[in-house]
């Protein structure tokens, strides 16, 4: 078993602390624990107000999915019934995200345990490391006007990926920090992403402004009537966009902003 430092959120929507064992001598049951946290050491941006955690059954590949709206407090326990046979392993996932107008959610950060395991009328405690995602960019210092550009940004492995993001990414630019936004298709294998444009034809020395964004997999996390994107950078929490200048076609041209 996986574990990770102490973070996050806390919840509402099911009991907090102890236990809530419900078995018979057909269907025995254990819970699964978890202390969330702000402060100290967490990593858990401010700007989160609700928390999903999926509840993953690998031996059968059922899931449950909960809902829970951030609390003030510096911390509070949660407990999630789950089935406690024998052979029993579970996957959880955490993300937490905030919550736009019209439902549109955003997530901030995420954590995950593989390899959980239940025992009936027993505590399982995890403790969760629920972290912001972090990118590298590799592309050229300086783009050329009119000219392909492939960009490959790079994912870090803090927070996890392969079991939030769907296959679904954009990456958006805008020329100079106030230009229209433009959009791009890109190529996800894993954590890292690749996309190809053509830089756009300008008169004077500039720079793209880029921005990813994300699909949250809407077959574990989603909902109907809402959308859960990812960004990065996250802008949300005060990340600057990436950037690249961008040189002019014609000679002499300065100025990049």
């Amino acid at each position: 078993m996986r574990y990770w430092c102490c973070v996050a959120v806390a919840a509402s929507a099911i009991a907090l602390g102890g236990c809530s064992f419900g078995e018979d001598d057909v269907a025995p049951v254990g819970d699964i624990v978890f202390t969330f946290q702000r402060g100290g050491t967490s990593m858990l941006p401010p700007e989160a107000d609700s928390a999903l955690v999926r509840i993953w059954d690998r031996s059968t590949g059922s899931s449950t999915l909960r809902a829970f709206a951030i609390s003030p407090e510096v911390s509070a326990s949660v407990s999630i019934e789950v089935s406690a046979y024998v052979g029993s392993l579970y996957q959880v996932d955490v993300v937490a995200y905030h919550t736009e107008g019209g439902g549109h959610r955003i997530a901030l950060a995420a954590g995950e345990a593989q390899g959980v395991t239940v025992s009936a009328r027993q505590n399982t405690v995890l403790h969760f490391q629920i972290s912001p995602w972090t990118a590298t960019l590799d592309a050229p210092d300086t783009l050329a006007a009119g000219e392909s550009a492939t960009l490959t940004l790079t994912l870090g492995d803090v927070a996890p990926v392969d079991d939030v993001f769907a296959g679904d990414a954009t990456l958006s630019y805008t020329v100079g920090p106030t230009g229209a936004p433009q959009q791009v298709n890109v190529t996800r294998n894993g954590r890292v992403v690749t996309a190809t444009l053509v830089v756009p034809d300008v008169a004077a020395d500039t720079a793209l402004y880029l921005h990813y964004g994300f699909d949250i997999d809407p077959e574990t996390f989603g909902s109907a009537g809402t959308t859960f994107t990812a960004d990065v950078p996250e802008t949300m929490v005060g990340e600057a966009l990436l950037r690249r200048p961008v040189r002019a076609a014609q000679a002499g041209a300065r100025g990049v902003r």
